[in-house]
């Protein structure tokens, strides 16, 4: 195929203007593979012709853009974030009595985050009328398999997910989902930059938009903070990406105490707890306090908490799983230099560690280190991309 230096430079930023796409966060050979698949079916050879072809044609823009997203994901991807949603759901209906919860997972990818949505508020108790999940995503393809609700074996790699696959039936072609999960999550084409004038309208109690933003143009992260402000209603959660959570530094959004949720409340708004406080008049047990106070027993638990696993790491020797919980003991205390240690050791003893990588690349992001977090970021999707290529052709 004919070498276009400048032509793939503009289709680069058709797909900027279209997706808000940061090209150096997938690498410009990815994007030109994904030129290069189309004109291959198409039958082109001359990426001038391919140019014309997409300023003509909005069908072939999404059938490029289809090729470019990134749609690897699992059933209660990262577990936290999802007890935080169950935790803060029973609080919600606790202070809201009568009051429908409503909640966007954007971008949705294949289906399986906004139905793991579902099946954590069914677990948690609410009545299937008691909530809507709206999920949005910019692929046509991946929206087509969400609807459909069969997945394959990778996408319960989550011991959470295991746990719940009586809400699955296995069939010839996978795993089948219930389909009275499937009628509790609307489907709907869009990205964060261009939502259609319905959504756009909508208010949300839980928005969940993970590993999103680490692709998205630095110039749209402005543009996109105050679209969740818009959309997340005043005492309601965000959820982002383990790398993400930097770009909300000096924003109006300030971090929730759910530990390894990544998620982010308005400044100002305390989200519904999960629990009203108990009446020790009544034999209940007392609340500890919010105040002042509550910061300084926090950093004593936390302080033992990090000598329990020290002492663990002398009984027991070194481990992926302890260095890891070190490293997020650090990372609350903000010594960020010890957490960058344990992280490091984490990566070295189990090299997969996805886990790890994230809360690497998180803690790159916030120190402005912009080397090393799209280090991080490259690591992470070879990670991803191993654990997908060595699974079983059934399992695949």
């Amino acid at each position: 195929m004919q070498d276009a230096s400048p032509l793939t430079a503009i289709l680069e930023s058709v797909l900027k203007e279209s997706m808000g796409l940061n090209i150096s966060s997938m690498g410009t050979s990815v994007i030109k593979h994904a030129i290069n698949r189309r004109m291959r079916t198409l039958g082109i050879d001359n990426t001038f012709q391919y140019l014309q072809k997409i300023k003509a044609s909005v069908v072939e823009l999404h059938e490029l853009i289809d090729e470019v997203a990134v749609n690897e994901t699992w059933f209660f991807r990262d577990e936290a974030p999802f007890l935080a949603l169950g935790e803060y759901a029973a609080g919600f209906t606790r202070h809201n009595k009568g009051q429908v919860l409503r909640l966007l997972s954007i971008p949705c990818s294949s289906g399986e985050e906004p139905y793991s949505m579902a099946i954590t508020l069914l677990e948690a108790g609410l009545p299937a009328a008691g909530f809507v999940i709206d999920a949005v995503d910019i692929s046509r393809q991946s929206l087509n398999r969400a609807r459909e609700g069969v997945y394959r074996g990778h996408s319960f790699r989550s011991p959470l997910a295991q746990r719940y696959q009586r809400y699955f039936t296995k069939t010839r072609q996978g795993y089948a989902l219930d389909p009275a999960v499937k009628a509790l999550v609307r489907f709907h084409r869009g990205n964060l930059i261009h939502l259609n004038r319905t959504l756009a309208s909508a208010a949300y109690q839980v928005i969940f938009c993970r590993n999103l933003l680490i692709y998205l143009d630095a110039s749209f992260h402005q543009q996109a903070i105050n679209t969740f402000e818009n959309l997340l209603a005043a005492d309601g959660l965000l959820f982002v990406g383990h790398a993400e959570a930097g770009i909300f530094s000096g924003s109006r959004f300030v971090q929730a105490p759910y530990p390894k949720a990544f998620a982010f409340h308005k400044r100002g708004q305390t989200p519904p707890l999960a629990q009203a406080p108990a009446d020790p008049g009544a034999g209940g047990q007392e609340v500890q306090p919010r105040g002042p106070s509550a910061g300084f027993v926090e950093s004593e638990r936390r302080d033992l908490e990090l000598e329990r696993h020290e002492e663990l790491l002398r009984q027991n020797g070194p481990s992926a799983e302890l260095f890891l919980k070190l490293a997020a003991i650090f990372e609350t205390k903000r010594d960020w230099g010890s957490a960058i240690k344990m992280l490091k050791k984490a990566i070295y003893l189990d090299p997969n560690s996805i886990e790890a990588v994230d809360m690497l690349a998180a803690i790159y992001q916030r120190l402005g280190d912009e080397k090393n977090y799209q280090a991080c970021l490259n690591r992470g999707r070879r990670i991803v991309n191993r654990m997908t290529a060595s699974m079983p052709a059934e399992e695949a």
